[in-house]
């Protein structure tokens, strides 16, 4: 336990150190140690990317990217996309943590009507482009690297290149993975990326396909990263959307059978703000939910929408209080107060799940009396 202790107390050391620079002036946080974690607890994040053309557009036509390049998190070349800097920004932001499990989940094209559909011209839904592992001190295991290096293969997003953002089904998978059951959209991909539609993703793009060491040995279902040690981990996933969600409807009938039979029980039209709030409110560890097992404290899932900010709307406005996060966070151009955002989250993150407490925090993310509410 004094180990444990020890990492996160330099895990909110690092990210206070990071924020110095391009944090707020009256936002300065102070931690306190309040307890301890218990082993296979640590918090879960995992990162949604919202694959458009958007991704391709310029960055860096300014001195705004000089300490990003300086750092050594941006290459020196002629010019920039947008997709250069977001990865330039996760890298820093990412660096110093630890104690800390990510993952990545992205779309599928949309192609065909072809929900579970693994066969030729069908894309759909989404897929866990990487499974929860766990960031240590110096990435002694390789996963911030493994991380990165998905982000740097996929292609940028032109033309027939992107895909839509389907975030209902994309939750949908996300909550099978959670919860241990079988693969439903995961392996749908035979159209991603404009690639030839007689072979799959994992043929097609095996840098960035699906984690296959997230599924069983018949690769029809999925290992819950929810261990049965887990009591009081905390979810969370952090959505990066330059549009609103669309052409998600093909996994409804699925999504609507009851939780016995691998669905979330929601009735009527589901839609996306349904699936997010539902995976808030449920209790993902009471025993009804795949092969997750029965555990003391609740496991459900918060969600943060970062967004570009001419569609913060009041369509992403209803994602983000479905989430329990109350408002997008704008996904800025400009590096630095991306940066500032991104350590905002895992500041809030470390300060629910790691018994850390913010003596102040960023109102546009939690209030304190949120924050306390959750502390275990």
């Amino acid at each position: 336990m004094i180990n444990r202790h020890n990492r996160l107390a330099t895990l909110a050391a690092a990210l206070l150190t990071l924020s110095a620079g391009v944090g707020h002036a009256d936002d300065t946080d102070i931690y306190v140690a309040n307890g301890t974690i218990a082993p296979s607890s640590e918090p879960m994040v995992m990162f949604s990317l919202d694959y458009r053309s958007n991704l391709g557009s310029t960055a860096c036509q300014g001195t705004e990217c000089a300490s990003l390049i300086a750092e050594g998190y941006l290459p020196v070349k002629a010019s920039y996309t947008f997709f250069d800097v977001l990865r330039a920004v996760l890298k820093k932001v990412m660096t110093p943590l630890e104690g800390v499990k990510v993952g990545l989940m992205i779309n599928h094209d949309n192609k065909n009507n072809c929900a579970n559909q693994v066969k030729a011209n069908c894309s759909n839904g989404g897929y866990i482009a990487r499974g929860f592992k766990l960031y240590e001190l110096g990435d002694a295991n390789g996963a911030k690297a493994e991380f990165n290096a998905i982000l740097a293969a996929l292609p940028v997003p032109q033309g027939n290149l992107s895909h839509k953002y389907q975030g209902k089904e994309l939750f949908f998978e996300f909550y099978r993975y959670l919860t241990g059951q079988g693969v439903y959209n995961g392996h749908v991909g035979f159209n991603d990326f404009a690639s030839p539609s007689n072979t799959n993703l994992n043929v097609d793009g095996p840098a960035y396909d699906w984690d296959a060491s997230i599924e069983n040995a018949a690769k029809t279902t999925y290992m819950t990263p929810i261990s049965p040690l887990a009591t009081c981990a905390k979810v969370y996933t952090t959505n990066f959307m330059f549009q609103v969600s669309s052409q998600e409807d093909d996994s409804d009938t699925e999504i609507k059978k009851t939780v016995a039979n691998g669905g979330m029980g929601l009735t009527g039209n589901p839609t996306f703000p349904t699936v997010i709030e539902w995976l808030n409110d449920v209790d993902l560890a009471d025993g009804a939910h795949g092969t997750v097992p029965n555990l003391e404290g609740k496991i459900n899932v918060t969600s943060y929408f970062v967004v570009e900010p001419n569609y913060i709307s009041t369509k992403t406005i209803a994602y983000a209080q479905a989430g329990g996060t109350g408002t997008p966070l704008p996904l800025d151009s400009d590096p630095g107060k991306l940066i500032a955002t991104l350590q905002d989250i895992f500041r809030q993150i470390l300060s629910v799940s790691t018994t850390f407490v913010a003596a102040s925090v960023p109102v546009n993310v939690f209030n304190r009396a949120e924050i306390i509410n959750n502390i275990y």
